[in-house]
């Protein structure tokens, strides 16, 4: 029997099998790793002349969600890069919809999309501050061994 998976972004509504645990605020349906949250506050050095944050710098908070969301997924990422895995961004496509200002925490969310193969993955991520979305964007992921080839991904990481 399958259980029905609800989020909602406000209320994070959760069936019997979904539970939270490890850094941030982690979603799992049946032991499956769905959607990772980190906060990121925004200090001085975020930020342009005006107080809002550079746009280059929502890329290093998606950069940290992704690797909190390899890193709760059972390994670390050095211990990936020690077993001969290496990710790179292939693509991104992303969207600012309103600026993040100093002092603001903002929370990096962080999912798997339904597209992809056994070479490239979609991570979905949005950044959010106070109820508000900020940024959103689609990441292909690819998987690399130390020659810099295309390989695999390791079994069972980002399915």
């Amino acid at each position: 029997m399958h259980a029905w998976f609800f989020i909602d972004v406000d209320n994070r509504t959760k069936t019997d099998d979904e539970y939270s645990s490890g850094y941030g605020n982690n979603i799992y349906l049946k032991g499956i790793l769905m959607e990772q949250t980190i906060e990121v506050k925004v200090y001085y050095e975020d930020t342009d002349c005006l107080g809002i944050v550079y746009h280059a710098n929502y890329l290093k908070y998606m950069e940290r969600g992704r690797t909190e969301y390899f890193n709760s997924s059972g390994k670390t990422v050095q211990q990936l890069n020690e077993e001969g895995y290496y990710f790179a961004v292939y693509e991104i496509k992303i969207k600012f919809l309103k600026p993040a200002k100093l002092g603001d925490v903002c929370r990096v969310i962080s999912s798997i999309g339904k597209e992809g193969s056994e070479y490239r993955k979609k991570m979905i991520q949005r950044i959010e501050s106070n109820g508000l979305l900020l940024v959103e964007a689609e990441v292909d992921i690819i998987c690399l061994n130390k020659e810099k080839q295309l390989i695999v991904f390791p079994k069972g990481l980002l399915d």
